[in-house]
């Protein structure tokens, strides 16, 4: 078996559950999910955070029930990956630049298989970041979702 498909089994394993056992005092999905509804609520009331426009309430209803791609083990949820977010965007469209100061690395020519190469990263305008607030801006524990277009992820 060569690298790429040992890696495409260990992953589908690990998205199933079949990877290790589930420990009997791990916490069920639901517990960490009513955290996370109870953090962003808070931060929806503080002003921190704005609810979403496609949703009027901050629940875990699916919006499409009848595609859950396979059963997961129990103690698992399925949710929307903005359920679990405090701040979900498409980001900004960038004015480019050739002052070598800040690179743009998520762009689809500058991932392979996993690996970041900022070889063909274009430059973002100085003055453009400035403009920016800073929930478009990452910071430490930061999680990047690189979208190339439409249904990819």
């Amino acid at each position: 078996m060569n690298t790429k498909k040992l890696r495409q089994k260990i992953l589908d394993l690990a998205i199933h559950g079949k990877l290790v056992s589930q420990a009997p005092a791990d916490e069920p999905a639901s517990a960490l999910l009513q955290r996370i509804r109870v953090e962003k609520e808070r931060l929806i009331k503080e002003g921190k955070i704005k609810r979403s426009r496609k949703s009027t309430k901050t629940s875990d209803t699916p919006h499409y029930p009848q595609d859950v791609p396979f059963e997961v083990p129990e103690g698992w949820e399925w949710v929307t990956i903005g359920k679990l977010c405090s701040f979900l965007s498409r980001g900004k469209s960038p004015k480019y630049s050739e002052e070598r100061k800040y690179p743009v690395f998520a762009q689809k020519c500058n991932l392979y298989d996993g690996d970041i190469s900022l070889e063909q990263a274009r430059f973002l305008d100085p003055e453009t970041i400035s403009k920016w607030s800073d929930e478009y801006k990452l910071i430490d524990g930061d999680i990047l979702v690189n979208s190339t277009g439409t249904g990819t992820v």
